[in-house]
């Protein structure tokens, strides 16, 4: 039985790209982690490039980024 890495390299349109659509996974990954989420009053360009980076980066759900929470607790 083959591993999953031949198959995918043995289909002629989709094999020689594997590795440039894992690093560009990764890539995004690592961006989303220090990009801030957008604000309300951002730009539609800006949550547009947002949102492309967290769907690429298969960030989905509750691994999106959240704000800062506040660190002194309220009285």
């Amino acid at each position: 039985m083959n591993d999953p890495v031949t198959l995918l390299e043995s289909i002629p349109a989709v094999g020689p790209y594997v590795p440039y659509i894992l690093a560009a996974g990764a890539v995004c990954a690592a961006i989303a982690t220090v990009l801030p989420p957008p604000k309300p009053d951002d730009s539609k360009a800006y949550k547009a490039i947002y949102t492309a980076i967290n769907w690429c980066a298969l960030n989905i759900g509750h691994a999106k980024n959240a704000p800062a929470s506040d660190p002194t607790p309220k009285a």
